[in-house]
């Protein structure tokens, strides 16, 4: 499920389309575990997604939208999927020209690996939680996310990009 979410997203962040391609669309598609470009534009992408989803998230669990545990499992769903993907995209050298990813990622892999490592376990966390449907403890869970990211943007990002912690819930 996860190579066939990266090949979706690589035709989206690409933009490869069916007109007037080779007899095998997949000879030509990039290859992001080893070419740099490729590899940051699936990293901006899969961020990209990650934000889309954690706001989503928040604002379900908070309260600014309606709740729906559905919805929301999805979004916890694919935030779980999206953090398992991201640390392929950082270890491909030359892959930082322009981007705010520091290239000292390369110097301290095992740090950065444990970094991730934990924002993984943390958007694990928040998606088993997510299937209790409980907003209050799922907004635990989504600070715990959020601090494994601000831990990894703190050390490796240029400037770092801090979010912030999300809003007690509303009462139901």
């Amino acid at each position: 499920m996860v190579r066939h979410f990266i090949f979706i997203l690589l035709l989206a962040a690409v933009g490869i389309s069916n007109s007037a391609q080779a007899e095998d669309p997949l000879q030509n598609l990039p290859d992001p575990y080893v070419q740099p470009g490729p590899a940051m534009q699936a990293r901006v992408g899969i961020h990209r997604l990650m934000a889309a989803n954690l706001i989503d998230a928040i604002r379900l669990a908070s309260g600014q939208k309606k709740w729906n545990g559905i919805d929301f499992m999805l979004r916890t769903d694919a935030l779980e999927s999206l953090a398992k993907m991201s640390y392929n995209f950082f270890v491909i050298p030359g892959s930082y020209a322009g981007t705010k990813a520091k290239p000292s990622i390369l110097e301290n892999i095992n740090d950065f690996k444990a970094k991730t490592f934990v924002t993984e376990t943390a958007a694990m966390g928040l998606a088993q939680n997510s299937r209790m449907h409980d907003p209050k403890g799922s907004m635990n869970a989504v600070g715990n996310l959020i601090q494994s990211c601000n831990a990894c943007h703190a050390e490796y990002m240029e400037p770092p990009l801090l979010l912030p912690l999300p809003p007690k819930p509303k009462p139901q």
